[in-house]
Order: structure tokens, then sequence, then C-alpha cells
């Protein structure tokens, strides 16, 4: 993926994302505000610090959909959602499903689980590894030989190193993005790929 083709993607990824947050927050806030004050979607707006177009958007969907939920999910089902989603991400970038990591990292983001600059540095490893193996199956393909240097190492063989250590990612007690509060999470932590096992 060129450098403009994976910024446009993270772009757009990065809307629908924002979309889900907005959705979240009126999940969560709107039940309650619409009782006391009678104008739910103002005080999301608010909490949500929503522009003037994320504004316009949720009007129109809310209007769409229907009104204020019901019910809305608490605070700890949506960090489980996000630490399943997390976790789910880990699982499918270590089958080589990259694609479906990818979407699952922005389910995690949705939710909380990741901050902004972890949810583009994920994208960013996984996009590497995706093209990398997409070489490797392109070298296989012609006949030619791997490539050596920047090939990143095969998915089955090990989880990603930690950026900080020679260590595989494993679950690191960290705050999550959305409370603040302390959780323990499977993360899958982006860093240079391991040099390539030599050829035997």
């Amino acid at each position: 993926m060129t450098e403009t083709a994976e910024s446009d993607d993270l772009g757009r990824r990065r809307v629908r994302v924002r979309e889900r947050e907005l959705l979240l927050a009126f999940e969560q806030w709107g039940p309650a505000y619409q009782n006391v004050a009678g104008d739910a979607l103002r005080y999301v707006f608010e909490i949500a610090e929503a522009t003037e177009a994320e504004q316009s958007w949720l009007r129109e969907h809310v209007a769409r959909n229907g009104g204020v939920p019901k019910t809305a999910r608490t605070a700890e089902e949506l960090r489980a959602l996000g630490g399943q989603a997390n976790a789910a991400a880990g699982a499918a970038f270590l089958a080589g499903e990259y694609d479906r990591a990818r979407d699952l990292i922005d389910d995690a983001r949705a939710y909380g689980t990741l901050f902004d600059g972890e949810w583009v540095r994920l994208h960013r490893f996984i996009a590497a590894r995706s093209a990398g193996q997409e070489a490797v199956r392109s070298a296989a393909g012609t006949g030619t030989s791997r490539p050596d240097s920047n090939e990143p190492a095969r998915a089955d063989s090990a989880e990603p190193a930690r950026a900080d250590s020679a260590e595989p990612a494993r679950a690191d007690s960290k705050e999550t993005a959305r409370s603040g509060s302390k959780e323990t999470t499977p993360v899958v932590t982006p860093a240079e790929p391991p040099a390539p096992a030599s050829a035997t």
C-alpha cells in the first residue's frame, strides 16, 4: 500500500471510528439527558466535543434510525467489548487475516481501548506486514528471490515484538482511553519486524 493510499484508508477509517464513537456516546448518555433535559443530542454533542459536521451527521442518523435508545450498555461493558476486539485483532493478525485485524482495531479504538497514536501505529504495522507478505507471495509466484532486509517475519512465526524490548507482545496493564481506569487487555504492540530466518 502506498503512503497516499494508506493515508486515505486511515482517513476513511478515522471517520467511521468517530461516527461509532458518537453513536456510543449517544447510547451511553442520551437516555439520561433525554429524561432530565429533553434534548439528549445537545448534551451528547458537548460531551463528545462534536464538530458541526459531526452534529449534522448524528442528527440525521438519529432521525433516520429512531430516537434515543431505551437502554445503554455500561462503561464496563463497552471496555470489555474493546478488550475483546483488541484480543481478536491480535489473533487475526497472527493468522495472517490482516484486513480483519485492521477492522477489529477500529472496533477497539471506537470502544476506547486504544489511544489514537496506538491505533495509527497498529494500522501502519499491520499494513507493512501485509505488504511484506504480498511481496513474498509475489516473489514466490514469479520465481524471483525473496526480499531480504525489508521482509517481515511470517505471520505464523511469532507475535510482533514490543517496540521497547525483544519480548513478544503480551497483556499489559494500561489506562483505557475512554475512562482512565486500569485494566489488562491483550495488546499487539507494533515494532520493527524481526529479521527473517535464513534459508537453510
